[in-house]
């Protein structure tokens, strides 16, 4: 029996077309490794069910946020905020979480959004997969889309115990 994809969920939270095009990279590069990827742009308001869904059945969440004034922007503080209400502490635990900011650089606002999206998977017990190095352009977010969809096939198989791990 052939084992299941990987299941990849990006929520995209932004409006800048360079913060857009890197989650469109990763994505790709994890489909092109056997993931199965949805990416899905934060809506206003309420979360769709379809999107609590599939967050619960994926083995990878990605949180794509441009940084607001003093972290998180207000909409993706809002999914934050409604996230550990809508699920136990655990609903979450031991998938592999990953990020993407505005620039993927320590600085202005991206430290604290980091630290805030952090925070968020701690809060459910995830494992953070962090990029491991610069994540700039379309190639290395291929290749992070990739080695993302590796690691949770190889977590999936028991191969790898959870831990913060480095995926680049």
């Amino acid at each position: 029996m052939t084992p299941q994809a990987p299941k990849i969920e990006i929520i995209l939270c932004s409006a800048t077309l360079p913060l857009v095009r890197r989650a469109e990279a990763l994505a790709d590069g994890a489909a092109a490794a056997g993931g199965t990827v949805r990416l899905w742009q934060l809506p206003a308001g309420d979360l769709p069910a379809e999107v609590w869904e599939g967050l619960d059945a994926a083995d990878v969440i990605v949180f794509a946020s441009q940084a607001g004034a003093n972290g998180l922007s207000p909409r993706m503080r809002a999914f934050a905020d409604t996230s550990r209400s809508h699920l136990s502490p655990r609903d979450w635990q031991g998938k592999l979480a990953a990020v993407l900011t505005d620039g993927m650089n320590i600085r202005d606002g991206d430290a604290s959004t980091e630290a805030d999206l952090w925070a968020l998977a701690d809060a459910h017990a995830m494992t953070w997969a962090a990029p491991g190095a610069a994540v700039t352009s379309a190639q290395s977010m291929r290749r992070y889309g990739s080695h993302l969809t590796d690691l949770a096939a190889t977590m999936r198989d028991g191969a790898m115990s959870p831990s913060v791990l480095t995926a680049a």
